[in-house]
């Protein structure tokens, strides 16, 4: 109990005083909780499967793992943001689901296009040509539609048990998979790709039910705001944020498949990175579990004319998530290696010096991220998307630098990361500026 309250204590200085700040204590310390066990349950689900399946196999894998966390976000997480936020704008949530639900099934109809354009492609580089683990990977990123479209809709409406029981159930559902899988004795990657399918889709579905009465009440509710629900708002202010979730997650997860790519045919390398990735982005489940509120909350807060306050929020959070970023850099540093070792196996041990360089670039990124929502909250949709690309190319461009691939890959993330935080603290700066409020004091007596 005393770690809990001392997280809500935390969380309240962030959001500031009064009774937003216990709200925003109580939505992410649950959600937070259903993080914690998605989160220690994603790591079992990689630690039963690195054990269970070869080094080359897992690399396999590693590619699958990484698309999960990389198109269907980058495609569908912005569907997310935007229901949540119009939801809590006022907008009538039959009518906003329907058109929402008519996006997703565009965005769909994209994502399998320009899969079954670049199969060829994807699976003779990528998954060395098992067209089995292709269709599978697919699956698991289509899932990934009503999963942030019921996350948008319970957000919204403020149903943040049964958002935390979601992602609860997905980890458990996908570890127990795994388990099965490999007591069993299944050596199928595509077998452990699917598990990842059937968790998503049976989380959704037990998370609804969970809020139905809620969903029904919302629904049959006329809308605050009729400008909530218009195409042209969705469409327009979903548009930039869907750039900006893409360019963003292809920097966060991107280095994999480059490493994938540019690795030899059966190459394990691809595995190995992974599992440092895996243990550096720990820092990022914090950030997770503060995004489903943090949006909404901060947009609250400046319709309601407290800059003020929304920018001591955003100082406090980049506080918090530099303090847990430097301390998990600390930590790889001392141990790194071992850790690795010890998570997933001796095989898949990786060098200290590319794990601290990933580290360091987690930290920038969930900075930036952070900085990315407060842009949004201040309707600076377009400054993020061009933020993310601009990382991203810098991501790029760095690949040409000399050095070992993991080492060369790790700090093309750090450079493009660091790009987009310094950029994203500029822009922040500067629109709170325009509001007369100072976002970051300097010693000196400038400000940001």
């Amino acid at each position: 109990m005393t770690g809990l309250a001392a997280v809500r204590r935390s969380v309240g200085k962030l959001a500031g005083r009064g009774g937003l700040a216990g709200t925003m204590s109580s939505q992410v310390v649950t959600v937070g909780m259903g993080l914690l066990v998605l989160g220690l349950t994603s790591y079992g689900f990689l630690v039963v499967a690195a054990r269970r399946l070869d080094a080359s196999q897992f690399a396999q894998l590693s590619v699958v793992w990484t698309a999960l966390f990389t198109i269907g976000p980058g495609l569908f997480l912005p569907l997310e943001q935007a229901v949540a936020q119009r939801l809590a704008a006022g907008a009538a949530p039959g009518q906003l689901l329907r058109r929402a639900a008519a996006l997703a099934g565009a965005l769909l109809a994209v994502l399998a296009a320009l899969s079954l354009a670049l199969a060829p492609f994807i699976s003779r580089r990528l998954l060395d040509s098992d067209i089995a683990l292709f269709w599978a990977m697919l699956l698991t990123n289509c899932a990934l539609a009503p999963v942030h479209l019921s996350r948008g809709l319970l957000a919204g409406l403020g149903q943040f048990r049964a958002y935390g029981v979601q992602l609860g159930f997905d980890g458990t559902v996908r570890l127990l998979g795994a388990m099965v899988l490999a007591v069993a004795g299944v050596g199928s990657v595509t077998a452990y790709a699917a598990v990842l399918v059937v968790s998503q889709l049976s989380a959704t579905v037990l998370s609804l039910a969970l809020a139905h009465r809620a969903v029904r009440r919302a629904v049959s509710s006329p809308p605050r705001s009729a400008n909530a629900t218009r195409w042209a708002g969705l469409a327009s202010g979903l548009s930039w944020m869907l750039v900006a979730a893409l360019a963003s997650q292809s920097l966060a997860n991107g280095g994999t498949v480059v490493v994938k790519a540019f690795a030899e045919p059966g190459d394990a390398v691809a595995g190995h990175f992974l599992t440092a990735v895996v243990l550096t982005r720990l820092p990022l489940f914090l950030f997770a579990a503060l995004q489903a509120s943090l949006l909404p909350l901060l947009a609250r807060r400046i319709t309601d004319g407290d800059v003020v306050g929304a920018a001591a929020g955003v100082r406090r959070l980049l506080a918090i998530l530099g303090l847990v970023g430097a301390v998990a850099t600390l930590v790889l540093l001392l141990a790194g290696p071992e850790l690795d070792a010890l998570v997933f196996g001796s095989e898949f041990r990786v060098a200290r010096l590319p794990m601290v360089i990933l580290s360091v670039a987690s930290t920038f990124y969930i900075l930036a991220a952070g900085l990315g929502q407060a842009l949004l909250a201040l309707e600076s949709a377009a400054q993020v998307a061009w933020g993310w690309i601009g990382g991203f190319a810098v991501f790029l461009l760095a690949l040409v630098l000399p050095g070992s691939l993991e080492v060369r890959v790790s700090v093309a993330l750090l450079l493009g990361a660091a790009v987009t935080f310094a950029g994203f603290l500029a822009s922040a700066g500067f629109r709170f500026h325009q509001r007369g409020v100072r976002l970051i004091r300097l010693p000196a007596g400038a400000a940001l």
